[in-house]
């Protein structure tokens, strides 16, 4: 309830404009564009803490050391080796099925640096789980936090489609530093 109150203050005294969230999720991959600063972070946390909603978001496990790695736990971090991702889809798969409630936020750049190449992690996660994906945006020059839809993956879709409307979507959209931010297709 705190956290709650706390993200509430946090974006009304700072005028971000926030979106309702989408009626009856309460198990998603969520993913969140752009991606160029902690602040996104920041601004993020601050908006699920103002809904009550606990997330969880993927973070290289390098930043898993004394005395970060409790807080980034706390705050919902879980660890990624990047040399060897193979198991990680089926890892998140089985720790969704055992949570009734279930907000992974992902970033598909993958870094806060520039970069055309969008992850298809989220993608394969939310076919796997069969959840829904929650497509939003922060956008700083209209100091706005969006949601831009739902899209619930069918057995067929082919993430390069999927990927694709997507990034269509983040079209006019301005990132912290908008030059590390395309959304080209």
């Amino acid at each position: 309830m705190l956290l709650k109150l706390l993200g509430r203050a946090v974006l009304k005294l700072t005028k971000w404009k926030t979106p309702v969230w989408p009626e009856g999720i309460s198990k998603c991959i969520c993913i969140e564009a752009p991606h160029t600063s902690m602040w996104d972070f920041f601004w993020g946390k601050a908006y699920f803490a103002s809904i009550g909603m606990k997330t969880y978001f993927l973070i290289k496990k390098e930043a898993f050391y004394f005395p970060f790695d409790a807080a980034l736990k706390a705050l919902g971090g879980l660890p990624v080796d990047r040399k060897n991702t193979s198991f990680l889809v089926e890892k998140l798969t089985d720790m969704l099925k055992k949570k009734k409630e279930f907000s992974l936020v992902i970033t598909p750049e993958g870094t806060r640096n520039a970069t055309k190449r969008w992850k298809y992690g989220f993608f394969h996660i939310a076919q796997k789980t069969k959840l829904p994906l929650v497509v939003s945006y922060i956008d700083y020059k209209k100091k706005e936090l969006g949601i831009f839809g739902v899209i619930h993956l069918k057995e067929d879709d082919k993430p390069e489609e999927v990927m694709a409307q997507i990034k269509k979507m983040y079209t006019g959209i301005t990132a912290k530093y908008p030059e590390n931010f395309t959304c080209e297709v």
